[in-house]
């Protein structure tokens, strides 16, 4: 019973120590996508025309709702 009873934690251990790795790995994958939308939210977008500035500028409203960021002057 001994050995069915460390297996038991061992199994317990490794389970936690993968889900403190995927934790990390979202909370990695949400820091680049902040970049990203960081990004292509710093842009400028004065030298497009129409219809490609108004996609620009709808594609970071809506960054900025996703992260609840206040709307840079467009």
């Amino acid at each position: 019973m001994t050995q069915f009873k460390k297996a038991e934690q061992r199994k317990e251990t490794m389970m936690s120590l993968k889900v403190e790795r995927e934790q990390a790995y979202k909370e990695h994958l949400k820091t680049i996508e902040r970049q990203n939308d960081l990004k292509i939210l710093f842009e400028n977008h004065a030298h497009l025309d129409e219809p490609f500035k108004s996609i620009v500028i709808q594609q970071k409203r809506e960054i900025c709702a996703k992260w609840g960021w206040e709307m840079p002057p467009v």
